[in-house]
């Protein structure tokens, strides 16, 4: 007999389970139609058009329909739901319960194809030559996308997953939790977020992020409709805005989430090469090559071949970058990436699909790209060009390495990831980052076509001796030390100095300075990362008296007990307050300049860093940064005791219980304490009102304290009052009434010694590096606008 389960909510979960089916055959309907629409004549493709059109723009109304449904369960907490049981609780503010929207695979992929599908609207409306194959593109890849998300099940094959699956139809039910129709009623509360997630920063990150994930596709399928029509150089002018905004996307996601770590994490600074951070950057530095070679081919007319390449394997980057962190695979070298649900094939198929159509219409097409004799050695398009494919073998770099796990699954091997991939991909990357660099004002300074050598460098001398000058200004300032970093310093104050230089000189209107602007924002970006990181710095070493364990420890650790003030670098702390809110730890770190001003209560600034003690995923340590214009100082705390109460709430832990009776002494090293007295009070009540009272010594080597303790009994409740010794930090409980006549109870409670272990560290001209990443995007706007309005 099929079981009636009562309270839960079906119709939201069925209107997602029609919405993903509907959202899925019109993305297909739609690709189909704008894909024949392409072998008929004009008049007959343009009914197919608006056929597909309409399926098109249904398509899209149903994800945002499945996005609002999912939101609604997340925020009425319907945890009957397997999605919403999983990445909800009741505990998260609504900020955070909407960011439950995109924490899990399947909210993530609705994320993707909402962006993904929007700009599938932007092409249709504005890109009109090219929507058949442009827009039948994006719809294909929708349709794949949204495959992931419909869950259902054929013979022993299972079709992606839904996020509109109840929790009854996924978890396998061992302790018959579902055999009870109330079942609901039990579930009490959700996991919630990963307590990493939760945080401001990861409120903005991922959907600014997967728009950037989803923008690549524009330039990728208008090139791809190019090569369908055979128009090898018309479809650039339409494909240059998209390119120069998905890198504004995909760039400002990438940044957000180097906020969120910098500002969250505790490894000490904004990128740590963890493989999901590099699988989001090799798409960006894929769109730069991408970007470089349709500047060429739109203005010379040639490397076509490179062009459709490189925008090929932009795209390709974005799909294998969603396989390396949704397939499981990098699951023991990722902090970051999902787990294994079966959905590895689902993804390879899905980069299979648009390599296979890449490869077939770009060597289809090849030998018909119009071509160039030579690339002359004194041109800025063959400077551009190598710049460009030095920037390529760098994502190709950062690729192979990441993949380490990928190659060891197809070939059997058992490759080691890097041990240290900071200093790892740091030497890796800094010789490419170098010649980069350089690349960058040789090609600014040469002109298009044929050049002078002689005027190349009456141009650049300037720019070499200011850069020069500068470098050698910096590296004794800063300081950089090591000659190689010296190096790439003068590389990038060679680029911002040329780049300057040029704008100054040769550029009239500023709607023409966003490329050389961005390039300003670029060397600046990477001045702030060299400077700041070269001179980053743990201050804090222990000063207490008590050790921490190891000399590693003691060297970047600082114990502070609660209220005293040690020195730590140029400043003297306190730790003066703890504040518990649920499972957050708040901890108050004062900073002073000058230790008399500890008394007025004067600090020059106060950290908050936080304990996040989630028991399901463990503890979170939030770091805290106070910013000033030319540094940050960054604390997290790396220990602290657990909250324990004494009796009644107080501040006190019991070290020893024992029975006493008169003139007995309990002794414990320093310490006697003797019971002299003991005396009943019933106050002529008899048994009803009793009152106990308990006059004790406390007797150290140094004085005596005498005590009285108080046990009433009135009627069926029991009540104390203790007395403390606030000089020795002690205080004494009657307990109660022992079985023995005459004998009483009592508890020694020592106060709790409450400190918290630290580390603290100082990030030298760490703004920079923020300033140059907003000098950047600013220039990347200012090209994107120019190439709109073109």
């Amino acid at each position: 007999m099929e079981t009636k389960y009562v309270g839960e909510h079906l119709l939201p979960g069925q209107i997602g389970h029609f919405l993903v089916l509907l959202a899925f055959f019109t993305a297909l309907f739609s690709a189909v139609y704008y894909f024949i629409s392409l072998k008929y004549d004009p008049e007959r493709a343009k009914k197919l058009q608006k056929i597909a059109r309409i399926t098109y723009i249904v398509h899209f109304v149903a994800i945002i329909g499945m996005a609002v449904t999912l939101l609604y369960l997340l925020l009425n907490h319907y945890f009957e739901y397997n999605y919403v049981w999983r990445y909800s609780s009741t505990r998260l503010s609504t900020s955070y319960l909407v960011s439950t929207l995109w924490a899990g695979q399947e909210g993530s992929f609705i994320l993707w194809a909402f962006w993904q599908g929007l700009i599938g609207i932007g092409l249709i409306a504005w890109v009109r030559k090219w929507e058949s194959g442009a827009a039948g593109i994006v719809a294909l890849s929708q349709a794949i996308l949204l495959s992931l998300l419909i869950g259902i099940e054929l013979g022993a094959i299972k079709i992606g997953s839904s996020p509109f699956a109840l929790l009854r139809e996924v978890m396998q039910d061992k302790s018959g939790f579902f055999q009870n129709p109330n079942y609901v009623s039990r579930i009490m509360d959700g996991n919630g977020l990963n307590p990493l997630l939760e945080n401001p920063w990861m409120v903005s990150h991922p959907p600014v992020l997967f728009l950037g994930y989803a923008s690549v596709i524009a330039p990728f399928a208008i090139a791809m409709a190019s090569l369908f029509k055979k128009d090898y150089h018309g479809w650039i002018k339409s494909a240059l805005p998209w390119m120069l905004f998905s890198l504004i996307a995909l760039g400002s996601g990438i940044l957000l989430g180097g906020r969120w770590a910098y500002e969250s994490l505790t490894f000490g600074g904004f990128w740590a090469w963890d493989p999901v951070e590099n699988a989001s950057l090799v798409p960006w530095l894929g769109s730069i090559t991408a970007l470089h070679f349709m500047i060429i081919a739109n203005k010379k007319k040639h490397a076509f071949l490179g062009t459709y390449a490189f925008t090929a394997l932009a795209y390709l980057f974005v799909l294998y970058a969603s396989f390396l962190t949704r397939s499981g695979i990098l699951g023991e070298t990722s902090v970051h990436s999902f787990g294994n649900d079966g959905k590895t094939i689902h993804l390879l198929i899905y980069i299979l699909v648009f390599l296979g159509i890449s490869l077939y219409f770009i060597l289809k097409n090849r030998k018909q790209f119009p071509k160039k004799s030579n690339d002359d050695m004194r041109s800025r398009e063959f400077w551009i060009m190598v710049g460009a494919v030095i920037l390529f073998l760098s994502a190709f770099q950062i690729t192979i390495t990441t993949s380490i796990p990928v190659i060891n699954a197809i070939f059997g091997t058992d490759l080691a990831p890097p041990v240290d991939p900071v200093a790892y991909y740091n030497n890796w990357q800094l010789p490419y980052a170098l010649l980069v660099m350089l690349m960058i004002p040789v090609g600014q300074y040469f002109a298009y076509g044929r050049n002078s050598v002689k005027k190349f460098w009456r141009r650049v001398i300037f720019s070499v001796v200011v850069a020069a000058a500068f470098t050698v200004i910096i590296a004794w300032t800063a300081p950089v030390v090591e000659i190689t970093r010296i190096a790439f310093l003068f590389a990038i104050l060679l680029t911002a100095v040329a780049s300057l230089d040029y704008i100054f000189r040769y550029v009239k209107k500023v709607e023409k300075a966003g490329g050389f602007i961005t390039h300003v924002g670029f060397a600046i970006f990477l001045l702030g990362v060299l400077i700041t990181f070269s001179n980053s710095k743990v201050v804090s070493h222990n000063t207490s008296s008590m050790d921490l364990g190891d000399p590693k420890s003691n060297r970047e650790n600082l114990l502070l007990m609660r209220d005293s003030i040690l020195p730590m670098d140029e400043y003297h702390l306190k730790y003066s307050n703890r504040e518990d809110q649920g499972v957050i730890s708040k901890y108050t770190i004062e900073f002073y300049k000058d230790k008399e001003k500890v008394d007025k209560r004067e600090p020059v600034f106060r950290l908050n860093p936080t304990i996040n003690r989630n028991e399901q995923m463990g503890y979170v340590y939030n770091p805290d940064t106070e910013h000033s214009l030319w540094r940050d100082v960054y604390a997290f705390i790396t220990y602290a005791p657990e909250k324990t109460q004494g009796p009644d709430n107080s501040k006190y832990t019991l070290i020893k219980k024992s029975e006493l009776s008169e003139s007995d002494t309990l002794s414990f090293p320093g310490n006697f304490v003797i019971l002299d007295e003991l005396t009943v009070d019933s106050e002529g009540k008899g048994l009803k009102d009793v009152t106990i009272t308990a006059t004790v010594e406390w007797v150290t080597m140094a004085k005596r304290y005498e005590r009285r303790l108080h046990y009433r009994v009135k009627g069926d409740k029991a009540s104390r009052k203790n007395a403390s010794i606030q000089e020795l930090g002690v205080m004494m409980r009657f307990e109660g009434v022992a079985d023995t006549p005459k004998t009483i109870e009592l508890g020694i409670y020592e106060e709790k010694q409450d400190y918290i272990v630290i580390k603290s560290m100082i990030f030298p001209y760490i703004n920079v590096m923020w300033a140059g990443f907003v000098i950047m995007m600013s220039g990347l706007s200012i090209a994107m606008i120019r190439r709109i309005k073109w």
